[in-house]
């Protein structure tokens, strides 16, 4: 069955595209989408709420921030680009700022959304066991000239977790997925038996990474400790680099604890060292979109890579070149 794609603006439903690409990553503030569609449509501006589904599902839940209207050769096109909601989140700064006094996770969540159009707090859900920390502080200082996305994802970091968005407009406080079944597979046979992708890439990296990050602290203060007073804090070590390089760095100045903000380091290292992208055609398999944050099984002996992947990113796109396709950007689970 072909799939279905369709753009939902102003209470008109446009499904006539020339071309479209419609991102979405586990590890950006904000995605992007960008379409073309054929024609002249009335009634369409910036600012304005929309939806794109695949299939019937909400794959992207936004604002158009920019249109463009082209006439060539007696051909015209109109190119609607935005972001998801989360791009509010990143442009809008904090309305209020220095301490806040005695609140919790949610108290600040509801606090600095409650001035966001479009965004419902009842769509921000908190995926935190119930053995983690309360997060609940007598005394919390927010930056003045910060986004709203930096100050609650910092705030969930300190703790272990990350603040995201999905596609469908709800946003989370939890951690990737790191274990369970797994919900879509690639694979690439140098024989070309059963492959079902039609380009990779895969790159691997260890410039920006190392065999140990260290975070030196002195527990008072750096600016006023001599050299010689400064101890290592926390110290997290990564297995499979291939030699001794070592990572320091001055302890932060947050509610993150240095055995934190060390692991933290060393999982954007790693990720960093490993870009695996698929390019598969059409959107969905076995039934279902690819998405985000899910698990991925990969048997690809090409790149000799073979076990269980983390979808991080997915971009659903449109080209006269390749048609209808999904590319596909994968990484370790787990990583922060």
């Amino acid at each position: 069955m072909a799939d279905q794609i369709s753009l939902l603006v102003n209470k008109k439903e446009l499904s006539r595209f020339s071309s479209y690409s419609v991102d979405a990553d586990f590890y950006l503030a904000a995605d992007a989408f960008q379409v073309e569609l054929v024609g002249e449509v009335d009634g369409l501006e910036e600012g304005q709420r929309v939806q794109l589904k695949v299939n019937g599902t909400v794959e992207l839940d936004g604002v158009i921030d920019s249109t463009g209207l082209t006439v060539e050769k007696r051909k015209t096109g109109l190119n609607i680009s935005g972001r998801d909601l989360a791009g509010l989140l990143v442009d809008s700064h904090t309305d209020g700022y220095g301490d806040i006094k005695n609140t919790s996770l949610k108290q600040l969540t509801d606090k600095l959304l409650s001035k966001v159009p479009f965004i419902q707090r009842n769509n921000v859900f908190y995926q935190i066991p119930k053995d983690a920390p309360e997060f609940t502080w007598e005394s919390i200082y927010v930056e003045p000239c910060r986004s709203i996305f930096d100050v609650l994802n910092e705030k969930a970091k300190a703790h272990g977790f990350v603040f995201y968005a999905m596609p469908d407009g709800k946003f989370y406080y939890g951690r990737p997925k790191s274990s369970g079944k797994t919900d879509f597979n690639i694979v690439q046979r140098k024989d070309g038996k059963g492959n079902n992708c039609f380009y990779s890439h895969c790159l691997k990296d260890i410039s920006k990474r190392y065999s140990v990050v260290n975070v030196i602290s002195n527990g008072q203060g750096i600016d006023t400790t001599p050299t010689s007073e400064l101890i290592i804090a926390a110290s997290v070590p990564d297995d499979t680099f291939p030699f001794y390089k070592p990572f320091y760095v001055i302890e932060s100045s947050g509610a993150m604890t240095p055995q934190r903000q060390a692991r933290m380091i060393m999982d954007m290292q790693r990720r960093q060292g490993l870009q695996l992208t698929y390019k598969v055609y059409g959107h969905t398999q076995n039934g279902k979109n690819w998405a985000i944050n899910k698990l991925c099984s990969v048997d690809d002996e090409v790149n000799k890579l073979h076990g269980t992947y983390f979808i991080y990113g997915r971009k659903f796109c449109l080209s006269k070149e390749e048609g209808k396709f999904t590319e596909l950007r994968l990484g370790l689970p787990g990583l922060i």
